[in-house]
């Protein structure tokens, strides 16, 4: 196993070989029907590509005395010429205090890791592991159901070794996935079990247990169908199975039926989703089996369907949160793009102007002179205002800017901003005008809100055209006070609104170039707003123009919410 690496490409490299190899693991255990081999092949899968000499899961079980628990070796995967310790009568049902390892337990069942030089461990801990021919390991906790069952282990036997903090979290990715198939097996397990006992029909079980005729008609149903579908069983007899499953799944039954009553299969196995009374899905492990009479002549069938709500649930919890991961990537990466951009801009404007006034000589024309210092003077404020932004919102977002609640009037708040802006909207042929009552008062830091307020009118006089108009209006709510910026100008899709508020996120790149920022205005007003325990809303339409309002409490000097948690 590698613990240095010439550079990150090598680094990703190794990182992806031992994802990769991780992923043919569980795909070897989840095609399978989970015997022994799988596991084992699994565990010579990610052993070589590790490049360890020795693999191995363990599991924790109940001892005979109360409370106790014991450890037992399940699998083992060795190089060849490593010594196997798959028969050690040593590994099987032993106490880790009794053989040194009390801290062991208490370190898997938190969570932790258990790695390092066996040299380095502690006295009491080494004969065990020395024993086994162990120079370095590294122990990963295997949970399911929430709860740690064992732990997976790797071995090196001939040297030592450093576990680097890559090398652990691949090897913590492998860990989850056998506890992931181990919880398979429990389904697994249950579900025969369920499926053999069928015409018992236990009233107790956790499981539906049903029967159904040749046709599909419910015949039978187990207590629990009411837990699980919201439905009264008797009222669901005589009815098609096909009223309660999902309409894009209906298809999954009629197949695994028709292939139960032809006889292509004796048993069929499928996950199906349910509808429930309150409108809501259901996600159970279906398994059925063909039932006849004594000549032979298809009664229709029975089974069990086991309730994997939860799991689909981390399923999808999973693809989701890749997904989002692989958006804010994008979005991070348009960022820096826009951002470097900008930055670049005003930047080369400020060096490639000065150098020319440098170069210049005493016959440099005056107005030029003149000219380049105004440009440079406008590089500068754009580039001071850009940086102005990334640290404003790196202090929000760390907290470190909590607001000071006074008292504001809302007519002098905007006036103070709309003064501060009127000469660029008169240079932009604006109408910005203000509506706000003149005892409107509410409670608020009113350096935060002038510039969330400054950021507002701001981009509505960006992306307004000359001859149009900006309002800036405040009026009461109940309880709170609203303050809307209303413009004319270009306006936003309705499908791009939610990430108008996201950092490191753009309506569009293109727009953003024609009308320069780095698209953390709107992001600041909605820190800002939440600081406030507030909020900001948007409407728009394409063409018309667009309506920003911070909808903030009033009655009284509010307490200032807790720090941004991205």
């Amino acid at each position: 196993m590698k613990s240095d690496f010439p550079d990150d490409a090598s680094l990703a490299r190794w990182r992806e070989r031992i994802l990769t190899a991780t992923g043919f693991a569980a795909e070897r255990i989840l095609n399978s029907n989970l015997e022994a081999d799988a596991f084992t092949d699994a565990l010579r899968i990610l052993g070589e590509s590790v490049e360890v000499d020795r693999a191995y899961v363990f599991r924790f079980h109940p001892g005979e005395i109360e409370g106790e628990t014991l450890c037992s070796q399940l699998h083992e995967w060795c190089r060849p010429g490593v010594i196997s310790q798959i028969d050690n009568p040593e590994l099987q049902n032993f106490c880790f205090a009794d053989v040194g390892c009390r801290r062991w337990f208490e370190e898997l069942a938190a969570n932790h890791a258990i790695s390092g030089n066996v040299c380095d461990f502690p006295f009491e801990e080494q004969p065990l592991l020395l024993a086994q021919t162990i120079c370095s390991l590294a122990v990963m906790p295997i949970f399911t159901h929430g709860a740690v069952w064992g732990f997976i282990g790797f071995d090196h036997c001939e040297r030592k070794n450093v576990w680097t903090e890559d090398t652990l979290g691949c090897l913590r990715v492998a860990a989850r996935v056998f506890g992931a198939a181990f919880e398979r097996c429990n389904y697994k397990r249950q579900s025969d079990e369920l499926a053999a006992e069928y015409r018992l029909l236990l009233e107790d079980v956790s499981e539906v247990v049903f029967r159904v005729d040749a046709s599909g008609y419910i015949t039978r149903l187990s207590p629990a169908w009411a837990g699980f579908t919201g439905h009264d069983p008797a009222a669901c007899l005589a009815r098609p199975m096909t009223d309660f499953l999902h309409p894009d799944l209906k298809c999954r039954w009629v197949k695994n039926a028709d292939e139960l009553i032809r006889g292509v299969k004796t048993v069929c196995q499928d996950e199906l989703c349910f509808l429930h009374a309150d409108g809501t899905s259901r996600w159970a492990l279906g398994r059925a089996g063909i039932r006849r009479d004594n000549t032979g002549a298809t009664l229709g069938f029975a089974g069990t369907f086991v309730d994997i709500t939860a799991m689909k649930a981390t399923e999808a919890a999973l693809i989701e949160a890749h997904a989002a991961a692989e958006s804010a990537n994008q979005a991070k990466s348009d960022f820096i793009a826009t951002m470097s951009h900008e930055l670049r801009t005003p930047l080369n404007a400020v060096l490639g102007l000065s150098e020319s006034l440098l170069e210049s000589g005493p016959s440099f024309d005056p107005e030029k002179i003149r000219r380049y210092m105004e440009l440079i003077n406008r590089g500068g404020r754009q580039l001071l205002a850009l940086i102005n932004d990334i640290l404003d919102l790196a202090s929000l977002d760390s907290g470190r800017s909590l607001p000071v609640m006074t008292a504001i009037h809302a007519d002098s708040l905007c006036d103070a901003v709309v003064v501060a802006l009127a000469l660029s909207a008169r240079e932009n042929k604006l109408d910005l005008r203000i509506e706000a009552p003149a005892d409107l008062i509410f409670y608020g830091d009113r350096g935060l809100l002038m510039q969330a307020l400054h950021n507002l009118i701001h981009n509505a006089i960006k992306f307004t055209l000359p001859g149009g108009r900006i309002v800036v209006a405040a009026c009461v709510r109940p309880g709170g006070i609203m303050i809307s910026v209303k413009d004319t100008g270009a306006g936003i899709p309705a499908d791009k609104f939610d990430r108008l508020f996201k950092p490191f996120s753009q309506v569009g790149a293109s727009l953003s170039r024609r009308f320069s920022g780095t698209g953390l205005g709107l992001v600041l007003v909605e820190r800002i707003a939440r600081l406030h325990r507030g909020h900001v809303s948007v409407e728009s339409t394409v063409g018309k123009g667009s309506t920003f309002t911070l909808d903030l409490p009033s009655a009284s000097p509010p307490q200032p919410a807790p720090p941004f948690q991205p």
